[in-house]
């Protein structure tokens, strides 16, 4: 299964490989957006009309052997990662790890506003498989990242989460595989800028016997195991209950339609929104806003957007009372809320 590099600069045409197969071709980077461009040794970004890849490479990765419990493994073969479960006698076993530094490579903005990917793969190159050319290969979270490839063991590999996976099953050498990991790096943009994977075979097999290459592999310019990012700029939803009414977002002047909806497309970050703090409606009536869904009570306020959100903008009627009398001075002239 071959593919462009996904963020190469010269890839400006790309397919986008989305959760269930489908395909999305994109094409071309629009100058407004987050930075067109950018990279680094850790990885690199691009932007293709609304949609910002990221492409982040290892900052760590090493295997560990079950026979060698005690031996560092990147000490002995950095070039691969190697991963296995075969019926040798004792049983030979190999897990793979990784460790990614999202905020190695990711813009600022997407960290502050918590945006969430809506696809991320990981990416390894297969440089050998087993002669029955069927190996299981399975990728699991590893909850902590308090581990490095210049120290790690078998003897003290940190937890791995084995109740969510994703599997693949590793037919050829010389090829890349992906495996579809979005929710585990969703998760992980919300608790922290780290995340780490284990790499394990399938049940105890001859066939179960891969090698992938790792950062340090000779070919590591083209090869590098690599994590993929897809985020689609936000849309922002604000639903009022009068139709045609003018909402300031970022001194822009929008208007909700006929239904009282206002949607606008937005770059990932903190955005100024103002909605009008009284709506006069004539004879001693006005509508007066009391709050926003989020229980912001300010009529001009802030939004950090980094998906899709909804706020509903609250208005409650208010009756302007005039207290007079023949007799004296009074009081409590003023706008009232009914009840």
């Amino acid at each position: 299964m071959g593919r462009c590099r996904v963020l190469a600069l010269t890839c400006l045409m790309m397919t986008l490989v989305l959760p269930f197969g489908s395909t999305v071709a994109k094409s071309g980077a629009s100058a407004g957006q987050i930075n067109a461009s950018t990279q680094s040794s850790s990885g690199r970004c691009h932007t293709f009309s609304t949609v910002l890849g990221c492409g982040i490479f290892p900052s760590d990765d090493t295997f560990t052997d079950n026979l060698l419990p005690t031996e560092i493994m990147e000490e002995e073969a950095s070039s691969v990662l190697i991963v296995q479960n075969t019926p040798s006698v004792p049983v030979s076993r190999n897990y793979a790890f990784l460790r990614f530094n999202l905020t190695s490579v990711l813009p600022q903005a997407i960290l502050t506003s918590h945006a969430k990917p809506f696809n991320a793969s990981l990416w390894l190159y297969s440089r050998y498989v087993n002669g029955f050319q069927n190996a299981s290969v399975s990728v699991y979270r590893v909850p902590t990242n308090d581990w490095n490839e210049s120290a790690l063991t078998w003897d003290n590999m940190p937890s791995i989460d084995m109740s969510h996976f994703e599997t693949q099953q590793i037919t050829t050498a010389n090829a890349w595989y992906r495996w579809n990991i979005t929710d585990d790096v969703g998760s992980s943009l919300q608790t922290g800028g780290t995340v780490s994977f284990a790499l394990i075979a399938g049940d105890t097999s001859w066939k179960n016997y891969a090698w992938f290459d790792s950062k340090e592999h000779p070919q590591n310019v083209t090869t590098t195991p690599e994590l993929d990012m897809y985020f689609r700029e936000p849309t922002l939803t604000l639903i009022a209950p009068f139709p045609h009414l003018s909402v300031t977002v970022d001194n822009r002047t929008l208007e909700t339609d006929a239904n009282g909806t206002l949607q606008a497309t937005l770059l990932w970050g903190v955005h100024h929104v103002s909605a009008p703090q009284v709506i006069a409606e004539g004879n001693g009536v006005r509508e007066f806003l009391i709050s926003w869904s989020d229980n912001v009570s300010s009529s001009v306020r802030e939004i950090n957007i980094g998906s899709n959100q909804t706020i509903g903008i609250n208005y409650r009627r208010q009756y302007h009372l005039n207290v007079t009398s023949p007799y004296a001075t009074t009081g409590g002239s003023g706008w009232y809320f009914v009840g």
